[in-house]
């Protein structure tokens, strides 16, 4: 029998892997999420999925509704904007406190997590590049400028409101912009930071997260979403740490 520690090794193993399939699309929005399915995917008990299942339906990312069961929220235009304005308002002042409150280090972790993004996207040379597998390079940029805000909790709200707003970015494919554009966007953002001006800081976060919510309405706009997603049963099953 499990202990309480492998129990809950089990638990934050589902609510990583899980969050990511969401975040990715391998569970579409408006998929049915069921325990048959869900146990032998992520190969943990059921009492560690159903845990992980309420923390991750108190972020955000599931629905659990009496006599419906759970499932991934659909894209709406009403999630959309409610995230990007909470973005524009909690990030923005993060953003704001770490340029005035970020070390040395801090400022080093910046520039470097942003040299990884720009390679990663240079690589690709004169081929399409793959925003899928950049995106985490682009999460660890953001991750990296908020990591000099001096408040825990403020960064954690960040994170969580950052992977809710990536899910669209896949799933709507909304990226718009070529190799140039993107870095040149970043870089001018990443500057501004580094400035050491809170108010320069926080202006240059309210532009880019408001280009962010442009280009996501139009794409959203533009879609007819299934009304019977499912799994993406191609997508690559999970092995639990404790198999």
């Amino acid at each position: 029998m499990p202990t309480e520690s492998e129990l809950s090794l089990q638990s934050e193993f589902a609510v990583e892997h899980l969050r990511s399939d969401i975040v990715s699309g391998a569970w579409s929005p408006g998929a049915k999420l069921k325990m048959r399915e869900l146990l032998p995917r992520y190969d943990v008990g059921a009492s560690p999925m159903r845990e992980a299942l309420a923390r991750l339906a108190a972020e955000g990312f599931v629905e659990q509704r009496p006599q419906r069961g759970v499932r991934v929220p659909e894209l709406s235009f009403e999630e959309l904007q409610d995230l990007s304005a909470t973005r524009q308002i909690v990030e923005s002042e993060a953003v704001r406190l770490a340029a005035l409150h970020g070390k040395h280090a801090w400022r080093d972790n910046v520039v470097a997590s942003f040299s990884l993004y720009e390679r990663d996207i240079r690589e690709h040379g004169k081929r399409e590049v793959d925003w899928r597998t950049t995106e985490p390079r682009h999460h660890l940029f953001h991750k990296a400028v908020v990591s000099g805000c001096p408040f825990p909790m403020l960064r954690g709200i960040c994170d969580s409101i950052h992977q809710r707003l990536t899910r669209y970015r896949l799933q709507l494919n909304a990226y718009r912009f070529g190799p140039d554009a993107a870095i040149g966007e970043h870089r001018i953002f990443m500057e501004a930071v580094l400035s050491g001006d809170g108010h320069r800081a926080k202006a240059a976060a309210q532009s880019h997260f408001g280009l962010s919510l442009s280009v996501l309405e139009t794409e959203l706009k533009s879609r007819t979403l299934p009304e019977n997603a499912k799994i993406d049963k191609s997508a690559p099953l999970r092995s639990s740490p404790l198999s």
